[in-house]
């Protein structure tokens, strides 16, 4: 007679315990993020014709290190510096404007690498840290500032994040609690959507280093960013809508630059699916299309579109008619 064995019921109660202690066996604090990272993390200033702009890097492998295009772009001269060691000139090696990741050289450095994650292993509602340092060219800040916060969203080349990001943090690690690097810090958006940080996700960071290790070296791309500054100009609307069509909006503004819309009906902001924040492609194009409620009240409707690249930031309005 085969004899069935009955859990106690303590141990039963003690399950769910053990699979949280499984699950965050790798995981660390904050502190301890932030006190393995921070060394690793540098100050970047790049000399340009109008000035200096600063940024942050990070060390990503042995002499290359990783940051946001938009922060070098267009550089007459790139020089970082890391907490424990003195400023040096680098070379820009490689070059991505579209994912916003750009890849430098240092004749030779002691500082460790961070470990680079995958977005594969990026869940919605996880707590990052992201290390920056604010803008050295204005703020005179010489320390790097840490922040915690989440991920709020994750959408196609984009790490959405509720997070305290500071000017001047463009091209820092966001970091997981395991202590890896899953991001690229790239823009924030303000105004209508307070508080819409973004980041690059760190696969496209691994890719360009692959080619910029493996050589030739990609080079470097113009700066899609003209003089005068960031803009967005509305190419096409679908206007007027019946309820329960669709509407499409397109935009030109910078290529890879970080963009969002918001439309708002008498019942408040629209939630419908496709009205999510884009990246512009090469030709600096994005196109929204949603569809109309059926329930939505005639009318004509206001469409608030807000776009980032770096530090410059962008605004326009329009409408269009329910009917």
């Amino acid at each position: 007679m085969r004899l069935k064995w009955k859990a106690p019921a303590a141990l039963l109660l003690m399950i769910p315990a053990l699979l949280m202690l499984v699950l965050t066996a790798n995981s660390q604090d904050v502190e301890s993020v932030a006190t393995g990272a921070k060394l690793s993390v540098a100050v970047v200033l790049a000399q340009r014709g109008d000035g200096v702009v600063s940024g942050t890097a990070f060390m990503a492998a042995e002499r290359l290190l990783l940051t946001a295009e938009h922060v070098v772009a267009a550089s007459r001269r790139v020089a970082v510096k890391f907490p424990d060691y003195p400023a040096a000139d680098v070379q820009l090696v490689g070059s991505d404007s579209e994912n916003d990741v750009a890849v430098l050289s240092i004749p030779e450095s002691g500082v460790r690498p961070l470990p680079l994650g995958d977005i594969s292993q990026v869940r919605e509602g996880q707590r990052v840290v992201v290390i920056g340092f604010p803008r050295v060219d204005v703020l005179g800040a010489e320390a790097a500032t840490v922040t915690e916060g989440i991920v709020s969203a994750i959408r196609p080349g984009l790490i959405q994040m509720q997070a305290p990001v500071n000017p001047g943090s463009s091209g820092g690690p966001v970091l997981s609690l395991k202590g890896e690097v899953i991001g690229i810090v790239r823009a924030t958006l303000r105004g209508q959507q307070q508080g819409l940080n973004f980041a690059t996700p760190i696969n496209a960071g691994k890719s360009l280093l692959r080619a910029s290790a493996a050589g030739p070296l990609r080079p470097p791309s113009p700066s899609p960013v003209s003089p005068a500054g960031l803009s967005i100009e509305i190419t096409s609307l679908t206007s007027p809508v019946s309820p329960g069509s669709s509407a499409r909006l397109e935009i030109q503004t910078a290529a890879g630059a970080v963009c969002n819309i918001l439309v708002v009906y008498k019942s408040g902001p629209s939630q419908a699916r496709g009205l999510e924040p884009k990246v512009a492609d090469t030709r600096g194009q994005i196109s929204w299309v949603w569809r109309v409620g059926t329930n939505t009240s005639s009318g004509t409707w206001p469409i608030l579109v807000e776009c980032a690249f770096g530090n410059q930031r962008a605004e326009t309005q329009t409408e269009f008619t329910v009917r």
